[in-house]
């Protein structure tokens, strides 16, 4: 955090199901952070895709770094070295653990104080990162977990959520961590960092869809991916949850492979051109109905997944990924109000996510950014949130030093926020 203090660059590498995504962040002039360059690599393509590919995802991780690199040269002006790396490891390899932990108060007791409120925290910490250890340990026998971080945290009192436990009165405190850990894929990484010459940083890539779930209460997040699709949301207890269906963007382009006829590669640059509006009208028309029954079948998947959950769902969606800049996901409430209305508690609502929606601390620079640069972006904005508010940095710094102490693998990035 020091280098942060003291205005370095700083990258973040957004490793999703098909494609790799660098961002390049600068301090400007004016003191804000831009985005000063991007680059997209595509490690995995649709079945049946022909041509050179990369299938290496540090291969790919590389060259998108290069290419950011050569875009901020060209855009700023100047070379930019990033002295750290904030880098997103998808789930899987990611694992987290929910655990929950309570407090019985006095029922003569007053507002909970702020003392015992940082004492009840610190004690949902340790439980939390000893109970995640352990369940990782009967999962794999061998190696020690990788420290993530910490992907989401509720509060309740008796029963009832509360953004804070401090001022509240009730006979249960509760505190519930979500702790996230990864395996020997994510220490390739940090070899891969340091020979990058960047400090690594890992964190769970689920972090900002509940960073997202914190800002925006009420509401789900849809994270319609390359190959898998997300639906995080919090339960009436206040409770993460983030379900995970294996269909996503590339559904779309097999689909509109076959029913066209043509090949994987070329149906993937018609999809984004579609998105985009840059096809003659005849060409948009006939993709247009392919892609609306592309959005049928990928929307059974995801209705059937929908069906085996025991709680109700919010029925505002944030929705964001690459997939979620196709122009028949506005049909998305109108087909999910006929199947699954009654798992939902209000009629659906479907609202893209924008930049501005994600990013608190981040200025406009000379890259341009779009919806799948989004993850990136939260990342970026949740790591100069830590910057600002020395309260988080040391809730995140004291859970890292009881994951270190449980058993974990910790970088020294969490330890010197």
């Amino acid at each position: 955090m020091g280098k942060l203090r003291a205005g370095r660059p700083f990258a973040v590498l957004d490793l999703g199901t098909g494609y790799v995504k660098t961002l390049l962040m600068h301090r400007g002039p004016t003191g804000g952070w831009s985005v000063v360059g991007a680059g997209t690599v595509s490690y995995r393509r649709p079945r049946g895709a022909t041509g050179k590919l990369i299938v290496s995802q540090l291969d790919a991780a590389e060259e998108a770094l290069e290419r950011a690199g050569s875009r901020a040269l060209r855009l700023a002006g100047r070379e930019v070295r990033p002295a750290t790396c904030v880098v997103a490891i998808p789930s899987p390899p990611a694992e987290t653990l929910l655990f929950r932990h309570e407090a019985a108060r006095s029922p003569e007791a007053g507002p909970i104080s702020r003392r015992e409120a940082l004492e009840i925290a610190a004690a949902a910490g340790s439980a939390a990162t000893e109970a995640g250890q352990q369940s990782y340990s009967k999962r794999h026998r061998a190696g020690t977990p990788t420290w993530l971080g910490s992907n989401s945290r509720a509060a309740s009192v008796d029963g009832r959520p509360v953004s804070s436990l401090e001022g509240m009165r009730g006979q249960v405190a509760a505190v519930e961590l979500g702790v996230a850990a990864a395996g020997r894929s994510a220490r390739r990484l940090v070899s891969w960092c340091d020979e990058q010459g960047m400090e690594p940083l890992l964190v769970s890539e689920p972090l900002w869809r509940a960073r997202m779930l914190d800002r925006w209460t009420g509401h789900a997040v849809l994270d319609l991916g390359a190959r898998r699709t997300h639906l995080a949301y919090r339960d009436a207890r206040g409770s993460f949850r983030d379900l995970s269906v294996a269909v996503g963007g590339y559904h779309f382009t097999r689909y509109l492979s076959l029913a066209a006829g043509v090949s994987p590669s070329r149906a993937e640059r018609l999809k984004i051109a579609y998105a985009a509006g840059r096809l003659d009208e005849p060409s948009q028309k006939q993709t247009r109905r392919l892609m609306q029954r592309a959005l049928t079948s990928w929307l059974s998947r995801l209705t059937e997944a929908l069906a085996q959950l025991h709680e109700v769902v919010p029925g505002r969606w944030l929705c964001c990924g690459g997939g979620a800049s196709l122009p028949e996901m506005a049909l998305l409430p109108g087909l999910i109000a006929g199947d699954s209305i009654s798992r939902l508690d209000r009629y659906p609502v479907h609202q893209p996510l924008a930049p501005a929606d994600l990013c608190r601390y981040l200025s406009p620079g000379p890259e341009r950014i779009g919806p799948a640069h989004l993850v990136a972006l939260a990342l970026a904005d949740w790591w100069l949130q830590l910057q600002r508010d020395p309260a988080a940095r040391g809730q995140a710094v004291s859970l890292a030093e009881s994951a270190r102490l449980a058993g974990y693998e910790v970088d020294a990035g969490w330890l010197k926020l």
